[in-house]
């Protein structure tokens, strides 16, 4: 492959997709390491994609967006970390009810459970852990 100078452009779009693909992998709470493996490079290879010293392939720009769910042009936009900031703070309220809904699901279906056990156990119905053959 032929050595060549990048251009400004594609100097300023690397340097938007290194920074982009560093600040969704440490907003997902995901290491070098673990994107390395889904990407099968290794990490330090990621570290060279975030500083903008090698250019992700088309490819793996696109496995990279599908495990996250977004596009391909979501990681080439320049204010992707405004949007989000901006979006989070405009839609905490729905954020917080989401998770909120999420955890009373959790909690109902616990509380589900448990009356299900105490109604086996009054009515006399061996439990898993009493009998380890059910």
């Amino acid at each position: 492959m032929p050595d060549r100078r990048r251009t400004e452009k594609e100097k300023q779009i690397n340097a938007i997709v290194g920074s982009n693909l560093k600040w969704i992998r440490r907003d997902k709470g995901l290491s070098q390491s673990e994107i390395g493996k889904l990407l099968e490079v290794a990490f330090q290879q990621i570290q060279k994609y975030e500083k903008n010293i090698n250019v992700i392939s088309a490819p793996k720009l696109k496995i990279f967006a599908d495990f996250f769910k977004i596009s391909v042009d979501d990681i080439l936009d320049p204010r992707l970390q405004d949007r989000v900031r901006f979006y989070r703070q405009h839609h905490q309220d729905q954020i917080d009810n989401w998770e909120l809904d999420k955890a009373l699901e959790k909690e109902e279906e616990a509380k589900k459970e448990a009356f299900n056990e105490l109604q086996n156990r009054l009515a006399g119905k061996p439990q898993e852990e009493d009998n380890p053959w059910l």
